[in-house]
C-alpha cells in the first residue's frame, strides 16, 4: 500500500480492479469531483454530494457497486488565461469576464489607451 492518489482510487472504482488501499486515503471531495467529469458517473457523484454525511466506506461501496465497469476519460476544466486589457476592463467597469471580452471587442486602441491611463497605478 504505497502512496495512493485519488485518481488511482477512482480508476480502481471504475475498472473494478481491486486496488488495495487504506480507507484514510479516500478523499471523498476529490473522488466526487473526478466522478462528475463523465456523463455516466455524473449522477452518482451528485448523489454522493447530496449524502455527504455517509462514511468513506459507504461512499466507496456506493461507487464500487453502482457504476458499471469501464475505462472513463473525463477531463478537468482548466483555468483560462485572461488578457491584461480584459482584466483591466473587468476591474474598471466591475463586470464579469464575458462582458469584459465583449467590451474589448467594441473598444478601439485610443479608448484602450485612455482606459490604461485612468487605471494606471503608481508604485516602485
Amino acid at each position: 500500500m504505497s502512496d495512493v492518489s485519488p485518481f488511482d482510487i477512482s480508476k480502481s472504482l471504475q475498472e473494478k480492479n481491486g486496488l488495495e488501499y487504506d480507507i484514510s486515503k479516500y478523499d471523498s471531495f476529490m473522488i466526487n469531483r473526478i466522478m462528475s467529469n463523465t456523463m455516466d458517473t455524473l449522477f452518482f457523484a451528485e448523489a454522493m454530494n447530496r449524502y455527504y454525511h455517509l462514511s468513506k466506506e459507504q461512499q466507496r461501496d456506493f461507487y464500487l457497486h453502482g457504476i458499471t465497469k469501464g475505462k472513463r476519460f473525463g477531463k478537468f476544466n482548466k483555468k483560462i488565461s485572461i488578457n491584461i486589457d480584459t482584466h483591466m476592463i473587468m476591474n474598471y467597469y466591475q463586470c464579469n469576464l464575458k462582458v469584459a471580452e465583449s467590451y474589448l471587442k467594441l473598444m478601439n486602441e485610443s479608448a484602450l489607451q485612455n482606459l490604461r491611463e485612468k487605471t494606471k497605478h503608481g508604485g516602485k
